[in-house]
């Protein structure tokens, strides 16, 4: 079943076709590619994917739910999952366990899932405002 929105006319038949997943999806993918597993920082880096892993899921799961309500609270555990990212992307910087480069070109791809993901939030926010004006 498609999700629709009367304001946005914007019509999605799975996840995949989600812009806000598939950036995510290149997040994580540039994450994976560019973030190797050593001896020294196994668990930082464990973290890291682990936190962009839950940004793509959550994306998934949030578009099958059945409710608005539900489906914000999904994103903004996305919102969540990007913190939590971006505090150990910083660890990982000051730890020399990336370059400065990398450091720069996943924190801008993280900054475009949020705003993306915000954007989505705002969406969800007034269909619901809206079905709430008209009962």
């Amino acid at each position: 079943m498609a999700n629709k929105s009367k304001s946005t006319k914007i019509t999605y038949d799975t996840f995949q076709d989600m812009k806000t997943w598939q950036e995510a999806q290149k997040l994580a993918v540039s994450v994976y590619s560019n973030l190797q597993l050593d001896n020294k920082n196994d668990d930082l880096i464990s973290a890291l994917r682990r936190t962009v892993l839950l940004v793509t899921t959550n994306t998934a799961r949030g578009f099958h739910k059945r409710s608005f309500e539900q489906k914000i609270t999904y994103y903004y555990s996305v919102q969540d999952s990007l913190t939590a990212f971006d505090n150990a992307l910083l660890l990982a910087r000051d730890l020399t366990c990336v370059t400065k480069k990398t450091f720069g070109e996943l924190t801008e791809q993280a900054n475009t899932v949020r705003k993306m993901t915000f954007g989505v939030i705002k969406k969800l926010k007034e269909v619901v405002a809206e079905s709430d004006d008209g009962e």
